[in-house]
């Protein structure tokens, strides 16, 4: 009888342990696309969930329940809030200001994706800087990775950390 309660207790154990949310890799992706049909920048931001509400809880936004039935009426108004504050882009100097459309939980139901748009963007010629921080004020070894695309064709590609969180692009 011990031996049954030993192995009940550590084929629980095992199986919570499994099922935590907790992940190793802090990391986000934000894919920009310029379509020059639409003259538009198209970006979508994937976070962790888990990562964002604790962003978020130290903004005020607390008990958000983000992607889920119980979600906080202003949820969207916080996420786009810190999205404005983390994810900068200027092309000629000029800041490029987004609307954010909305959002939708992953496919793994672990993380996020948020929609934004810069619209009436006839020109995607210059230079475009990118300030994308997301997160890093959370976890120190937080990287950010940056997909560049114009037309469906591959223009950059590159990653951010704490020690370099800026990135200028020659188009």
């Amino acid at each position: 009888m011990t031996w049954i309660c030993i192995l009940f207790f550590s084929f629980s154990s095992l199986l919570n342990s499994g099922l935590e949310s907790e992940h190793d890799i802090h990391i986000s992706k934000c894919n920009v696309h310029y379509k020059t049909k639409t003259q538009s920048l198209q970006i979508i931001v994937h976070l962790f969930l888990d990562d964002l509400e604790l962003a978020l809880t130290d903004k005020g936004g607390t008990d958000l329940a983000i992607c889920t039935e119980n979600e906080d009426p202003n949820a969207e108004e916080y996420i786009d809030a810190y999205l404005n504050e983390h994810l900068l882009m200027e092309l000629n100097d000029e800041a490029l200001n987004y609307t954010f459309i909305g959002k939708e939980i992953s496919e793994d139901i672990m993380g996020v994706y948020c929609y934004l748009e810069v619209e009436n963007l006839s020109k995607f010629k210059g230079e475009l800087r990118f300030y994308y921080n997301a997160l890093m004020e959370v976890y120190d070894d937080q990287q950010n990775i940056i997909s560049l695309k114009a037309d469906g064709k591959g223009l950059d590609f590159f990653l951010l950390d704490i020690k370099s969180y800026s990135k200028i692009i020659s188009l």
